[in-house]
């Protein structure tokens, strides 16, 4: 089973990655492939940098990119969670896999902003 995750930040993926990764999911973040891009060009790791990143990436290639990079790592007979899905192109390729779910996690405004400023990150 794969389980795809959207949602605004805050909104509580990380809180179903963390449940999911207890039931022996493995995890990947289509964001890691952006973070791994940051890294390999030494390009300091931070939100407007990934974002930059991130569109550039969809730009140069395709808006499926990141999709596509997650699928070579994955194996079969594993479950799998893939969070930060961001577009329709990721969606349509992920879709293409057995036994795919995309759930999307909704919190409140006030509840989503509380979360991030606990993070204490950029």
């Amino acid at each position: 089973m794969i389980i795809g995750l959207t949602g605004l930040n805050g909104s509580g993926k990380g809180e179903i990655s963390n449940i999911l990764k207890e039931q022996e999911f493995k995890y990947f973040s289509l964001s890691d492939i952006i973070r791994e891009e940051l890294i390999q060009k030494r390009i300091d790791i931070n939100r407007q940098n990934m974002i930059e990143m991130g569109n550039k990436l969809r730009k140069k290639f395709t808006p499926e990119v990141l999709a596509k990079r997650i699928l070579n790592k994955l194996e079969k007979g594993n479950s799998y969670i893939i969070d930060s899905i961001r577009n329709l192109g990721e969606i349509t390729i992920l879709k293409t896999l057995p036994d795919f779910y995309l759930v999307g996690i909704i919190a409140p405004l006030k509840t989503r902003f509380e979360r991030i400023k606990k993070r204490k990150r950029d």
